[in-house]
């Protein structure tokens, strides 16, 4: 069995959110309908307003009608590669914008009913104990290796 990350299970959360809402709203085909080459009614799959990074503060909007629409994979990969245009699909589509949203209110409430959402940091030192600066067990002297001054190791 696969384990799950915390960022997998919301996105799995989020996607079954999206399918019920597209079952109830009807929508079956591409909402994106660029031009002549688009698919129609094969392969669709949510297209979302901004990238996956931008929910990392608030992941109740992955799921969020405003802020998702019915691609198909050659309408999707357009408006991915194309920021204005992108846009210009949410405010024909989805004209709802995110001051309406009341972001923060939601946020809060959001925090409140879930577990506390890892944190986007940055990436981690992969030195080890040793060689990053830390203070010899010995002489207590500064240093950023693995024998001292003093002739000692300076870890145990």
């Amino acid at each position: 069995m696969i384990k799950l990350g915390k960022w997998s299970k919301i996105n799995l959360e989020a996607n079954r959110e999206i399918a019920r809402i597209r079952s109830e709203k009807h929508i079956h085909s591409c909402e994106i309908k660029l031009d002549e080459r688009c698919w129609g009614n094969t392969e669709n799959h949510p297209c979302h307003k901004h990238k996956r990074n931008w929910y990392k503060s608030a992941p109740y909007l992955l799921s969020d009608y405003s802020q998702w629409v019915i691609g198909c994979p050659y309408c999707h990969d357009i408006i991915e590669k194309d920021p204005e245009l992108t846009q210009k699909v949410f405010k024909r589509l989805r004209p709802k914008t995110l001051s309406e949203l009341n972001i923060k209110s939601k946020t809060k409430e959001y925090m409140k009913n879930k577990t506390k959402l890892p944190k986007a940091t940055a990436q981690k030192n992969k030195k080890a104990d040793w060689m990053r600066e830390h203070k010899c067990i010995n002489c207590k002297k500064t240093l950023t290796g693995l024998l001292c001054t003093c002739g000692k190791l300076s870890v145990k």
